[in-house]
């Protein structure tokens, strides 16, 4: 949308009452603010969920949410915002990175802005050069920096963005999962690659599995579908057996399976990624200051996690509100199950600190400040 556009919705919202909200502005219904909007609904907490799209009959989210209202990119769904004039906004910004540099020049909210994934931690590229320089300006323009892990302050080590901050974490939803460790012949172990990534930029695969089913684990993996394939060649290969593909899709397919699964693996980074392939897109510091929803999931589920070392404020939330390992290379995982099988019985641990319904009221005043 060019200048003079933004000019003309500027001129009409002088036409429009304040009318005051809290909006949650998005363009997918990510766990992140499902989980938000279940502590909101549990206070009694009134607010309103903005979905952007590319057309407004378009619908396709993570997770769905009844009483959305679809707002398309276009000249008329700014003009369907002029109706929220006033309203405090927090943007959970997954792309869109251009609708929402003009929604912050308009004016019209009070824009809290909560960056998923920061484009200064990818690697140099004309596309994502082109980001960075709207994700600066929206960090710079907006009212308050909402935080999901510390790659904001890696990144403003220099003070840049001098704006009001907040680190809310992606915290869990739910009380422990009461169950505890207990000891079995074969233990369900998890690996999740990100659905973005093709298998080929993996290296060590084989050794890494023929590592954990020496362990009588059962694997399942999360991955892009395109890669079945090529976990098939693999398997076949090496004749390994017990390796299961699971379903991404479906979020609620996913959240069910968990009640079945023993162990997460987080896999050493530095180790398994060709760093220099062309298809991995993050800087390898990056992982010292990223923050994965993941964890908070095996937290709530009492599922022992184990995590690499560069993985540092995961590992340590892990470490200090679950039962988990943190291991340097991959030749630790040779002592997987031994770390695991220390914790049978073991007593769950609090974690009342990261249930998002006990972070909430510093979300609330971090708005009205």
């Amino acid at each position: 949308m060019n200048n003079i556009m933004i000019n003309i919705i500027k001129i009409l919202s002088y036409f429009f009452k304040e009318n005051k909200k809290l909006l949650f502005l998005t363009d997918d219904v990510t766990p992140r603010l499902n989980k938000i909007c279940n502590a909101l609904d549990e206070a009694d907490f009134p607010y309103k969920i903005i979905l952007i799209k590319e057309t407004s009959g378009q619908r396709n989210s993570s997770i769905v949410r009844d009483g959305c209202l679809i707002v398309n990119k276009s000249f008329f769904g700014y003009l369907k915002l002029l109706k929220l004039k006033g309203s405090t906004a927090h943007l959970l910004i997954n792309s869109e990175l251009e609708f929402y540099n003009n929604l912050i020049n308009l004016k019209i909210f009070k824009c809290f802005v909560d960056i998923y994934d920061h484009k200064f931690l990818y690697k140099e590229n004309q596309s994502i050069n082109f980001q960075k320089i709207l994700e600066d300006k929206i960090l710079r323009k907006c009212d308050g920096i909402i935080s999901r892990s510390l790659g904001l302050k890696y990144k403003n080590k220099n003070k840049i963005y001098k704006k009001r901050k907040i680190l809310f974490l992606d915290y869990s939803s739910v009380e422990n999962f009461q169950r505890r460790i207990i000891k079995k012949n074969y233990y369900n172990l998890l690996i999740i690659f990100p659905k973005w990534n093709s298998l080929s930029i993996y290296k060590n695969l084989e050794y890494i599995f023929s590592l954990l089913l020496k362990q009588q684990f059962n694997i399942y993996l999360i991955l892009n579908p395109k890669n079945i394939q090529e976990l098939k060649i693999l398997k076949e290969k090496n004749n390994f057996r017990n390796i299961h593909p699971l379903d991404f899709e479906e979020y609620e397919t996913y959240k069910k399976n968990l009640k079945n699964i023993d162990v997460y693996l987080w896999i050493s980074i530095n180790e398994l990624v060709d760093n220099n392939s062309k298809d991995y897109v993050y800087k390898l510091s990056m992982h010292k200051y990223a923050s994965s929803n993941r964890i908070y999931e095996m937290i709530e589920k009492n599922i022992f996690s184990a995590s690499p070392k560069i993985t540092k404020f995961d590992s340590f939330i892990l470490n200090r509100y679950s039962h988990s390992y943190v291991y340097e290379n991959l030749d630790d995982l040779k002592n997987l199950r031994l770390e695991l099988e220390k914790k049978v019985g073991a007593k769950n641990k609090d974690i009342s600190k990261i249930l998002v319904k006990n972070n909430l009221n510093r979300l609330l005043k971090f708005y009205e400040s």
